[in-house]
């Protein structure tokens, strides 16, 4: 696989299980989570938003609901050019941060609020997300990915307002798997998953008198993945996501020039 001089090795670190990148915007270094399961290019503090030039507001507010059912209401921005490790973006849309998401028994979010890259972000480019060896490679070209590629299983995907869905067949079931590389558990709909699938009990600590149930889900190279049964909210209309214990075990390779995800096993 050859790199093409429009790339990117970004360097990913670990805050209680959630990924952050260092991005240097316009010569200055900021922190973002690395969350696919948002559709928005940017969730930007307060601060990180006064710092870029060319920032502009929509006058527009963005609704959205989290994992919890809670519904966030943001300002809607466009950034005209943006600068990010030395490859260019125009016209990105994003939102001022608000802090969403699930919290799980005595799992911890982050330490404090920080700035969010989401998919479409990456609009046009290709992602090369390799958490075991904590990188992630942003690129306008990565090879020549039209060949075949023997080690690698395309997959097809349908974008939906969750993010980039994409089915799993245990064999009884097939489910719609969002990729969220911001959670830090796979999870599955209950209503979904008790359909004709094997219920396992597990260890995950969910809380006071909450029962751990999990399924098990086929990868690439005899890997497994087992997504905790959840209440989900109506508003999500995927099975469930696929977190960092999936992307840990599986390198995923994201073109969103030609609509394809390419898995290979994290050896």
């Amino acid at each position: 696989m050859t790199f093409a001089s429009t790339t990117a090795v970004i360097p990913v670190k670990f805050n209680n299980g959630i990924p952050v990148v260092d991005l240097k915007l316009n010569e200055k270094t900021v922190p973002f989570v690395l969350d696919l399961g948002s559709n928005i290019s940017l969730h930007l503090t307060p601060e990180v938003a006064r710092g870029i030039t060319g920032l502009e507001y929509t006058g527009k507010k963005i609704k959205s609901v989290d994992l919890s059912g809670a519904i966030n209401e943001s300002d809607e921005f466009v950034v005209p050019k943006l600068t990010v490790n030395g490859i260019p973006f125009s016209h990105l849309k994003g939102v001022i941060f608000s802090p969403w998401g699930l919290s799980l028994g005595k799992q911890k979010g982050l330490d404090s609020d920080i700035s969010v890259l989401g998919l479409n972000f990456f609009e046009g480019k290709k992602i090369l997300l390799n958490f075991s060896a904590k990188t992630v490679l942003i690129s306008d070209e990565i090879g020549e990915i039209s060949k075949p590629m023997t080690d690698w299983t395309p997959v097809p995907y349908e974008k939906g307002d969750e993010g980039l869905i994409f089915k799993i067949s245990n064999g009884k079931n097939v489910y719609r798997m969002v990729l969220d590389s911001a959670a830090t558990i796979s999870m599955v709909k209950v209503s979904v998953a008790e359909k004709g699938s094997q219920i396992d009990k597990c260890d995950f600590d969910l809380g006071p008198q909450r029962v751990c149930r999990s399924i098990n889900l086929p990868l690439p190279g005899a890997n497994v993945v087992k997504p905790l049964l959840m209440d989900l909210p109506d508003e999500f209309h995927a099975d469930g996501i696929l977190g960092t214990d999936f992307f840990k075990k599986i390198l995923v390779l994201i073109d969103l020039q030609n609509h394809l995800i390419y898995m290979k096993p994290n050896k």
